[in-house]
């Protein structure tokens, strides 16, 4: 392999990173501003306000950053991490992530 190729493959692998780091970003930054437009009934608007993430996925550090200084209301943000379906406690939203909706259903 020649320094051009090498060269032009650890650039396009460095981009392909910075792209799904950003997307994870945006996914968060979504799923904070959607808890924003919602009513939650009596019973979910009071303690920690928990996002379940299904599967090991990257978004779960990103919302543990965005947990960190941010609230939902005056509640603390809380993210619980499952490994299957069956695993799934009560939470107030569930991120599944694509590699796992073929577990739905």
């Amino acid at each position: 392999m020649n320094k051009y190729s090498l060269m032009l493959s650890i650039t396009f692998l460095l981009l392909v990173s910075s792209v799904n780091a950003q997307n994870e970003k945006l996914q968060t930054v979504f799923i904070y501003n959607f808890t924003k437009h919602i009513e939650w009934p009596p019973g979910y608007s009071s303690g920690d306000f928990v996002i379940g993430v299904l599967g090991n996925s990257p978004i779960i550090e990103e919302i543990e950053k965005l947990a960190e200084n941010r609230k939902i209301g005056n509640q603390k943000i809380v993210v619980n991490k499952y490994r299957t379906i069956d695993d799934i406690g009560q939470c107030n939203i569930i991120f599944i992530p694509k590699s796992k909706s073929g577990e739905i259903g």
